[in-house]
């Protein structure tokens, strides 16, 4: 199960040079039946990216749940 973010949530990512990215969800693209398929993601150097959820993982130490192997 992939979780789910919301506007407004800051996040990390790792791009394929291998450096984290953080930045904060500006957007939510959704199927038909409502579930999340997609995220906007601004990064904190103002750089647009787009985003599959299991791409992300929370940045907020409380919610922190890091997918990357």
């Amino acid at each position: 199960m992939a979780i789910e973010f919301k506007i407004g949530d800051r996040v990390i990512y790792r791009d394929i040079g291998e450096r984290l990215l953080i930045g904060t969800i500006s957007d939510v693209t959704k199927d038909e039946n409502g579930e999340p398929t997609g995220y906007v993601v601004r990064l904190d150097d103002e750089r647009i990216l787009g985003c599959i959820p299991d791409e992300i993982a929370h940045l907020d130490l409380d919610r922190l749940q890091v997918k990357f192997a």
